[in-house]
């Protein structure tokens, strides 16, 4: 009976053994934006520790990977196991992929973008870790958060509204988050970006920040804070949930999260756009210090076609004409 016993033992043990060192291939290919394979892709597999892969793996010439993965279950149970996949590339977008039922009998195809688009007229944020174009659109930096009671009784009642008050630069800086309109189509190449940098984050109020994000991801955030996102373009996507479960943010975008404001409705934010009415630091086109009579000439002359003054969009709308004239008249008149 106790050789029986130990048989089992042994049994048992052989079988937890063989369960803990299954591996596991998990296959994949990466393509581009138009199709085209992309070769030497670092391929970084995790579970729910974000901070080291369980495996890894490199795209071949025609895109596909093999990822070896020692795990718990078979083949079979696998099957629907959420992960995540880290995809980096030079000239490309960090792209993540979470939350994601990898299958190991199955390939999963991977898309990676080498450009991010801005449409014309389209309200979206942006970061960038070099100088971002200041003619390429309007550029609005967080500023203040306005607190206001709602009716006659809603200070009785701990009943506020919300604002975001966004005021236009015309001299946006690198790595910070803008609220950002485009007045054209503006498409920001991949290839030349350093985006190992650390992006700012810009606060208000002690409890909102505006996070920028230099790769693609799904956001995690504690249970204690809220997720808001203003940017509605296709790359970033909102829960309809009021906390972050599958909200999306794109590469060269921004989100807002709140903290620890159990009263703030993420959902009834309000956002105001402010234009600084001071034109007297873009007015002086021809850098002398003064904003005067020579700096219309300077206009007249780019309108004329016989300079190239960038600073002679003066109002920032992506082209020089009356307008810029009269934006210096302004100044002078202050």
């Amino acid at each position: 009976m106790r050789n029986l016993l130990l048989l089992l033992f042994l049994i048992c043990a052989s079988s937890l053994y063989a369960q803990v060192n299954e591996i596991i291939f998990i296959k994949g290919r990466v393509y581009g934006p138009s199709g085209n394979s992309i070769a030497g892709v670092s391929v970084d597999v995790y579970d729910s520790d974000l901070d080291t892969p369980v495996c890894q793996a490199v795209s071949d010439e025609d895109g596909y990977f093999v990822a070896t993965y020692e795990s718990e279950y078979d083949q079979e149970e696998f099957n629907g196991i959420d992960l995540a996949v880290r995809l980096s590339a030079e000239g490309f977008a960090v792209s993540w992929y979470q939350g994601i039922a990898l299958s190991a009998t199955e390939e999963r195809d991977f898309k990676m973008y080498d450009s991010v688009t801005f449409k014309a007229g389209r309200q979206s944020s942006l970061i960038l870790p070099v100088t971002p174009d200041p003619q390429a659109g309007a550029y609005y930096m967080l500023k203040r958060l306005e607190t206001t009671p709602l009716g006659d009784k809603g200070k009785d009642y701990g009943i506020y509204t919300y604002r975001l008050v966004f005021v236009r630069t015309y001299e946006p800086e690198a790595n910070i988050p803008y609220l950002f309109i485009p007045f054209q189509d503006y498409t920001v190449r991949m290839g030349n970006l350093d985006l190992s940098v650390q992006p700012q984050m810009i606060t208000v109020g002690d409890v909102v920040h505006f996070i920028g994000a230099y790769e693609s991801h799904v956001i995690d955030l504690p249970l204690s804070y809220k997720l808001w996102m203003f940017d509605t373009t296709e790359d970033c996507q909102l829960s309809p949930f009021e906390r972050n479960f599958n909200s999306r943010i794109g590469a060269l975008h921004g989100y807002v999260i709140i903290e620890n404001n159990p009263g703030m409705n993420a959902g009834a934010i309000e956002i105001i756009l402010e234009d600084d009415s001071s034109f007297h630091s873009i007015a002086d086109v021809n850098q002398d210090n003064t904003v005067d009579i020579s700096d219309i000439v300077a206009v007249i002359n780019v309108i004329a076609g016989t300079d190239s003054n960038s600073k002679a969009d003066v109002n920032s709308d992506g082209k020089t004409d009356i307008s810029d004239i009269v934006a210096i008249i302004n100044s002078i008149a202050k």
